[in-house]
């Protein structure tokens, strides 16, 4: 997890050397929890409710209706920029068209701005498709939106969302799980961000 919001106007898309880089923590029961409660540790708490927004790219339009599918099962609404919108109509998504930032009305970036998105799922492939999202990455971070630029790294939060929707977490010491031989006392799993 990158502290994105402390580095304003830098892309979110990341380099292969920076994709393994973790500062935070949550221990539970489950991976599912434990990846909820490293979100919520790093300031990047996941949405239980709200509108998704899909924009990505012509390779990942064919994978992309099972995650959108995942969010309506979880009371997400979905909307989506043209060409992701055909394909997630394609796969029988009731989807809303939107239009990217710099085109009609009712854009990406107005209706990020305006606080209607709470969760952007954007994999851009090239240097034209992540310029147009760019200005709606950096917004999703001055709003603190969580933004995913991999379909494979949806899937964590997806479970993520479904654990931190049925579960009240809580918070323990690393002292009361691991004994003073270090070794884990009570099995918990731990995942991180």
């Amino acid at each position: 997890m990158l502290p994105f919001n402390r580095f304003s106007g830098v892309d979110i898309i990341l380099g292969p050397e920076m994709k393994s880089t973790g500062e935070v923590m949550g221990i539970a029961p489950t991976f599912e929890a434990a990846f909820a409660k490293s979100q919520m540790a790093a300031n990047q708490a996941l949405p239980k409710k709200g509108t998704s927004l899909f924009s990505v790219n012509d390779h990942d339009k064919r994978d992309v209706a099972s995650i959108a599918k995942k969010l309506m099962d979880l009371k997400f609404r979905v909307c989506a920029t043209k060409g992701t919108a055909k394909a997630l109509r394609s796969s029988g998504i009731d989807v809303v068209m939107v239009d990217k930032h710099y085109e009609g009305e009712n854009n990406a970036l107005t209706l990020v701005k305006k606080g209607e998105i709470n969760l952007i799922i954007n994999t851009p492939s090239g240097k034209k498709s992540q310029s147009d999202m760019r200005v709606i990455r950096a917004a999703a971070i001055l709003h603190n939106i969580p933004c995913i630029t991999t379909l494979q790294g949806a899937w964590p939060p997806l479970t993520g969302w479904k654990a931190s929707i049925k579960e009240d977490f809580t918070v323990e010491s690393l002292q009361d799980l691991y004994g003073d031989s270090g070794r884990v006392v009570s099995g918990k799993v731990v995942g991180n961000g």
